[in-house]
């Protein structure tokens, strides 16, 4: 934490205003002066759990201007390949074509899923290597195994 950290309680107001800007596609270090400071927001999304919810559904909306932004992109480039009055070189057609064909399987994917909590969380869980790196972190961090006694040290020989 930085060394003006003053840490002050979770107010929903200003909650809310943060999710609203990160719903506009502002990041969490470039809100502004009228916000807290990042360790204040991070501390909050580590103890809130409104919070922490509604800045997910802020992210996903961002995430869903981006897929209409992506959607208008492509509209243009098939409007291109479409028109016959624009001449285009055979690897300039290629490439739009490309990014037309791979852009529209990546939002049919992304609609056909049906929205939910679980859907928007999937992002979130950790993979099975990514769950052996998060205990080698806590056994580095707290390396005092569960089944030691009296405060003696007992160093563990299955991490690699």
């Amino acid at each position: 934490m930085s060394d003006n950290f003053k840490n002050i309680p979770y107010d929903p107001v200003i909650g809310q205003k943060i999710c609203i800007k990160i719903a506009q596609g502002y990041e969490l270090e470039n809100l502004g002066d009228e916000f807290p400071n990042l360790d204040q927001i991070m501390l909050w999304l580590n103890e809130e759990e409104e919070f922490f919810q509604k800045y997910q559904r802020a992210k996903h909306l961002y995430s869903d201007i981006l897929t209409d932004r992506a959607n208008g992109i492509v509209k243009k480039a098939y409007q291109l390949l479409n028109n016959s009055d624009v001449s285009l070189t055979p690897s300039q057609r290629l490439a739009y074509s490309r990014m037309v064909i791979a852009t529209t399987k990546w939002m049919v994917n992304r609609y056909t899923k049906p929205m939910s909590r679980k859907n928007i969380m999937q992002s979130d869980r950790l993979s099975p290597n990514q769950i052996k790196r998060v205990q080698k972190i806590k056994d580095w961090v707290d390396p005092i195994p569960n089944n030691s006694f009296r405060g003696e040290y007992v160093p563990q020989t299955n991490i690699p």
